[in-house]
């Protein structure tokens, strides 16, 4: 009896710590898997290609609310960079800069004369991350908060003119501005190069290998897509008769972008696949308007597309293999209006309808819906996923600090640690 009344005394402070065990595991995941070592862009990699096949398969089992507690701290404005499975680079609509690890802020800078950050950031392999603001001033920070650098890019930005989503390559960072301005900066905040397009160009630059793609736009429906490689000369150029859209997406060896051609009074959707020369091997005309296209390791393509007008909300999914072939198409009563993310046996995107919305899963070689997560009733959150290494997905809140997650359940969580 004198055992038993000692172990009944025991009980609370062994729930104490089942309790703790439990949330470090709710809280931390199953493992604690690190990016360092790596370049990270937004839109996946240089390629933009939204292609997360390098991480874990995406996980669509529950999700959960990752609020920072008791924070009054504004939301994001951009989308925020993972680290690792528990520590993101946020910027705010503050012009607050925050390292956040779980639901803990690491540490926190405001950026001076009320600027913010107005376009896609990047971490380089070490963990410095790079971010440039509304005024065209590129800043970068080490994993402990410390500033290396800053460099401002031009005196001044006009008012139609704004700052493109900065991308890393192993040598530089590549920043622009719409007006056709763009410079290349080393890791150390040194300007290697800078050249004015004398043009327009797209806000999200993509590259393959060593090489920065961009796309100059025309008043005639004549965009020219641009290969500038990492001395800042012209590897090619390639008139595509078209209006591009959006921005060009690689695997390394080749390249996919899309674009509307007006006749007359009517558009036409064209896909275009080239290879890494300029050279177009093949193109495809397709029903409805494009609004992202995605690309795999292997080469497979996956667009976006939506019904235009007025009416009910139509989407469409189309899959087509390298060398041109059409595997599937999908039809969506809803907006999608995130590119397609792919790991290696899920796609993955946001729907939304009048009502509600929430992420999809469907079977990459059939198309087939494999899961969804309802977003009804939740915080308001930005359009702009953020994928971990783990294979969840993130979207952070706009108007306050934390993100929503779908992840894998608790219960398996609790089992893998």
């Amino acid at each position: 009896m004198v055992q038993i009344k000692k172990y009944k005394k025991l009980l609370p402070a062994i729930l104490m710590i089942f309790i703790a065990i439990l949330l470090a595991v709710l809280s931390w995941g199953c493992s604690f898997e690190s990016l360092e070592g790596r370049n990270v862009n937004y839109f996946g990699n240089i390629g933009r290609s939204n292609s997360y096949e390098n991480y874990n398969d995406f996980l669509n089992e529950n999700k959960y609310d990752d609020s920072v507690p008791d924070s009054n701290d504004a939301g994001a404005i951009v989308a925020p960079l993972p680290l690792s499975n528990q520590e993101f680079l946020f910027a705010a609509t503050d012009g607050t800069i925050k390292m956040i690890m779980n639901t803990d802020v690491y540490w926190s800078k405001k950026l001076s004369d009320n600027q913010i950050v107005s376009a896609a950031m990047c971490i380089d392999a070490k963990q410095n991350s790079y971010l440039i603001t509304n005024l065209g001033t590129i800043y970068s920070y080490d994993k402990e908060g410390n500033i290396r650098w800053k460099f401002s890019i031009t005196d001044s930005i006009g008012l139609n003119d704004i700052p493109c989503d900065l991308l890393i390559f192993d040598d530089g960072i590549i920043a622009g501005i719409t007006n056709g301005l763009i410079a290349k900066v080393s890791l150390e905040g040194k300007l290697l190069w800078k050249k004015n397009l004398n043009n327009n160009i797209n806000k999200t630059l993509s590259g393959y290998n060593d090489n920065v793609m961009i796309i100059l736009s025309s008043e005639n429906d004549n965009d020219t897509l641009v290969s500038i490689n990492s001395s800042g000369g012209e590897s090619w150029r390639k008139s595509m008769d078209i209006r591009l859209i959006k921005y060009p997406v690689s695997n390394g060896s080749a390249i996919a972008c899309c674009g509307l051609k007006y006749v007359e009074d009517k558009s036409i959707a064209i896909i275009f696949y080239l290879d890494v020369n300029g050279n177009i091997l093949w193109k495809k005309e397709i029903d409805l308007i494009p609004r992202y296209i995605s690309m795999s390791k292997a080469g497979n393509i996956y667009i976006n597309t939506f019904q235009a007008g007025l009416g009910e909300q139509i989407s469409c999914i189309y899959k087509y293999k390298n060398n041109g072939e059409l595997v599937w198409k999908k039809y969506f009563n809803m907006t999608i209006p995130t590119p397609i993310l792919i790991s290696n046996k899920l796609l993955a995107f946001l729907g939304v309808t009048d009502k509600t919305s929430g992420l999809y899963f469907i079977g990459k070689d059939d198309g087939i819906i494999q899961g969804i997560k309802s977003f009804s009733n939740e915080k308001p959150f930005i359009h702009s996923p953020t994928v971990k290494p783990d294979g969840s997905v993130a979207f952070a809140y706009s108007q306050n600090l934390g993100f929503l997650k779908v992840d894998e359940n608790w219960f398996k969580k609790l089992f893998s640690f």
